[in-house]
């Protein structure tokens, strides 16, 4: 029911297509704000897809080609199969990431049709999900930066 008893009446003719009355439970103004970064992050997510499978198929096509190139390229079999390996890593995750993202997109729209309290912690979490599996990424390679130096320091010294 309305708030204002004298209010015309009026219909969602078009079903879950219009933004959630003020009656749901989350405020209009925290839900513009989300809906205001669902399109970038559907964005991100969908570049991070076709990038991801870019990269799956560099490492398919990659190990393929070079299992049919001449000896003198073999040599450098296990370096490049150890490369075409990480690239296909991180096809995969550039996959989980704009699973991720996507995930957050859809949990904001559904925020923005009902208002309710459910779907807007259900948006955050998705989006807390995003950020700690991005800060793990971020150690795991700083890690991986910091040996690398040290490696390179203790050879060439």
């Amino acid at each position: 029911m309305a708030d204002n008893p004298y209010e015309a009446p009026s219909a969602n003719l078009s079903g879950n297509e219009t933004f959630a009355a003020h009656t749901g439970g989350v405020s209009q103004g925290v839900v513009e704000q989300l809906r205001r970064t669902k399109g970038w992050t559907r964005f991100i997510s969908v570049m991070c897809f076709i990038l991801g499978g870019l990269m799956l198929l560099g490492a398919i096509f990659g190990g393929t080609l070079l299992s049919n190139t001449d000896r003198s390229v073999r040599g450098l079999g296990g370096l490049v199969g150890v490369i075409m390996f990480i690239y296909g890593v991180m096809g995969v995750l550039q996959i989980i990431f704009g699973t991720k993202l996507g995930g957050f997109s859809s949990a904001v729209q559904r925020l923005m049709y009902s208002a309710r309290e459910s779907d807007l912690e259900d948006a955050l979490d998705r989006q807390r999900s995003f950020w700690v599996f991005a800060g793990v990424l971020v150690l795991i390679g700083l890690i991986i930066a910091i040996l690398g130096i040290f490696t390179a320091y203790s050879k060439f010294r």
